[in-house]
Formats: C-alpha cells, structure tokens, sequence
C-alpha cells in the first residue's frame, strides 16, 4: 500500500487490500467481541464481495487520476460523498434489504438492495483510504 506522505493517494491495489482488510476485520469484530450470536453466512459474502470490490474502485473508475487535479478528486471523493454514504444511502439500502426477500440463484442468496448495501459499503471503505492518505475536498 501506498501510505507515504508526499504521494496523492492509493493505488488501485492499495484499495482492494485495505477494502478486504476492512471488511476483514468488521467481520471478525462483530463474530467475536460486538455481538456474540451474529452469524454472517459465507455464501452471502462470496456473493457479495464482488459488488464490495466494485464499489471500492468506482469514484477512481469514475474520476480517474489522469486527469490532474480537475478531474481527479472532485465529488464522488469528498467528504459529502461520505455523509451521503453513512447517513442516506446505507441506512437506506438496509432497511430495504431487511424489509426485501432475498432471492436464490444456484446457492447464493441476495436481493438488490443488499448488494447495493455491499456496492456503498465499498465505496466508503475507499473513502476511508483516502482519508488517511491525504484531505477530502469539501
């Protein structure tokens, strides 16, 4: 990962690790120490992790780092995106993927809404990175 400080950012390498990592370690956290009976399926996760990935490389696919400073960073990089992202869209997408009957394709269960809930939870986890590497705009 790229975590030196003169660097813009992370790389889209940089951003899968520390996106897996992250969910990595929520999963783990919540299995053992938050909530003791909460039990995560592992054939939802493979059928989800590809939308996560997606999401955690969407505002670079998006606003692509070629540009310079115009195109890259702009608002799918900013701190509104991450205030839409934790207070609108994944509250949202869980109550609806709650509410929804998940459906059943071969053996993986999903609705659309879960794994839009996956999409936004990526698209945070990459936020997150690049908090840490240098300031969101606005």
């Amino acid at each position: 990962m790229n975590l030196i400080p003169n660097k813009r950012g992370l790389y889209h390498y940089g951003h899968l690790i520390f996106s897996l990592s992250l969910a990595i370690i929520f999963i783990l956290l919540t299995k053992a120490y938050i909530i003791k009976d909460f039990q995560i399926p592992t054939l939802l996760l493979i059928s989800h992790c590809p939308f996560y990935i997606a999401g955690a490389f969407f505002q670079d696919f998006v606003e692509p780092g070629g540009q310079g400073r115009i195109g890259h960073r702009r608002f799918f990089h900013s701190k509104r995106m991450v205030w839409i992202n934790l207070f609108i869209l994944i509250p949202l997408f869980y109550k609806l993927a709650t509410d929804n009957p998940f459906k059943t394709i071969y053996i993986f269960e999903y609705n659309y809404y879960s794994l839009a809930l996956a999409f936004c939870l990526g698209s945070l986890s990459h936020l997150t990175g690049d908090a840490l590497t240098s300031k969101l705009k606005y």
